[in-house]
């Protein structure tokens, strides 16, 4: 089965290829109260010397979101005589300060269709109140491999073999849904899940940006890998590990590049 490489679905993914094209007839949209808060009223939570950078950044950011409770992202959007750029900023409101989490870039310079990227997910964020780009909340352990081989993966309630209504029960309805190569996508900002024609779940994919690790370290916090698998149609190179009835698989551009997706399927 094809893959899905998100920076996605979400995801961040530096170097990522959008291999989907955005449908936006199929978007089913999870409206919820968030509002869009302007970065002048968030000015007001920061105190602390040290956090001149994100204050500068803060003062150029339109729109803000809270995206989890005491979690905020906003997105700039720069021009300069050689260069266009999109920067998504994700932050944590402290009791008197606020505390850069994560800082992801695209552009043309740092990545293969860098632009295209960008502003896939800058149509999402601004179009779906829901919707946010995944930030890095997880380290690589080997917590992935336990999880894996009970046919999930950390942070996830859902199994592999769950039925959609199984899923919805679980998360709600999906911030995006669409059609994926005779499947189903549903995503939920910082997971997805691929689910068949009879709408039970066959593959989970979480962004690679979620931990933020090199790909090339991945072999050194959970061994060796199963196999390696080098796409140069795809411009891809994966680890795979088995286990068991299970196949975790970590994609990146190259071995010392970060990694763009970490997939979980049922072998079959």
């Amino acid at each position: 089965m094809k893959r899905i490489i998100f920076i996605l679905v979400f995801w961040i993914l530096m170097g990522c290829n959008v291999t989907e094209n955005y449908n936006q007839g199929s978007i089913e949209t999870l409206y919820t109260e968030t509002p869009l808060i302007s970065s002048e009223e968030l000015l007001d939570f920061t105190t602390s010397e040290n956090e001149s950078f994100l204050r500068s950044h803060l003062e150029r950011i339109k729109n803000v979101k809270e995206i989890k409770r005491g979690i905020y992202q906003g997105v700039i959007e720069e021009l300069t005589e050689t260069e266009y750029s999109i920067q998504f900023f994700t932050w944590k409101k402290t009791v008197d300060s606020i505390e850069l989490i994560d800082t992801s870039e695209f552009n043309d310079q740092m990545m293969n269709q860098g632009i295209e990227n960008g502003q896939f997910y800058l149509g999402l964020w601004n179009e779906i109140d829901s919707f946010f780009l995944s930030y890095h909340d997880l380290p690589l352990s080997k917590e992935f491999l336990d999880a894996g081989m009970q046919g999930h993966l950390p942070t996830s309630q859902i199994k592999l073999g769950m039925s959609s209504e199984e899923v919805i029960n679980f998360l709600g309805q999906p911030v995006v849904t669409d059609w994926y190569y005779g499947g189903i996508l549903y995503s939920y900002n910082d997971m997805a899940y691929v689910l068949d024609d009879e709408l039970n779940v066959i593959a989970i994919n979480m962004p690679g940006n979620r931990i933020a690790s090199l790909l090339k370290d991945v072999s050194k916090e959970l061994g060796k890998p199963t196999s390696i698998q080098y796409s140069e149609i795809e411009d891809i190179v994966t680890y795979i590990y088995e286990l068991g009835s299970f196949t975790i698989s970590f994609e990146a551009t190259q071995e010392n590049s970060k990694v763009l997706a970490i997939w979980l399927l049922e072998n079959r």
